[in-house]
C-alpha cells in the first residue's frame, strides 16, 4: 500500500495544537503555519518578513523564533552553528509536532520527547508563576541558566 500523502493542513493543524505557544509567540507560529509550503512542512522566512506580517516588533519576533526552537516547535534545516548570521537573511525551519520525536528533532531535545519536548518551557513557565512581574523572555532565560 502506498504511502499516506502528505496533507498540509492537518499537520499544521496538528503543529498549532502541540504547542504551548501563547499570545504573541502563538501569532508568530500562525505566521510561519500560514506561510509554510504547501506540500512539505517547511517554511522560509525572514524576521522582516514576519515583523511586516504580525506587526510585531523585531525584538519580539526575535523572542518567539528563539522560543519555538528551544520548545521544538520549529527545526532550523541548517544547524546554527553553520548559519551565517546578516540582517535580512531568510532562515528555512522544519515545522514539527512537539513530542513527536524523529530524526528531525534537534539533537539536543532527542531524550525530552518522552516528556513533551517542552522542559525548558515549563520551567519558564513555572518562574513565571512564581514571578508574577517578570517577562516570559527574562523567564525564558533564568530557566536556561538553571539548566
Amino acid at each position: 500500500m502506498a504511502a499516506k500523502p502528505y496533507s498540509h493542513a492537518s499537520h499544521i493543524d496538528k503543529v498549532l495544537k502541540a504547542s504551548a505557544a501563547r499570545n504573541s509567540v502563538r501569532l508568530v507560529l500562525c505566521a510561519l503555519c500560514r506561510m509554510a509550503k504547501f506540500d512539505r512542512p517547511e517554511v522560509t522566512a525572514s524576521k522582516a518578513q514576519l515583523v511586516q506580517s504580525t506587526g510585531y516588533t523585531r525584538r519580539t519576533v526575535q523572542l518567539a523564533l528563539q522560543w519555538l526552537r528551544e520548545e521544538g516547535s520549529i527545526v532550523p534545516t541548517v544547524p546554527l552553528q553553520d548559519f551565517v548570521p546578516g540582517r535580512g537573511k531568510a532562515v528555512t525551519y522544519r515545522l514539527h509536532v512537539v513530542g513527536q520525536g524523529g530524526e528531525d528533532a534537534p539533537p539536543d531535545r532527542a531524550q525530552d520527547a518522552g516528556q513533551g519536548g517542552r522542559s525548558l518551557v515549563a520551567l519558564a513557565n513555572t518562574i513565571q508563576a512564581e514571578n508574577p512581574g517578570m517577562t516570559f523572555s527574562d523567564c525564558l532565560t533564568a530557566a536556561k541558566a538553571l539548566q
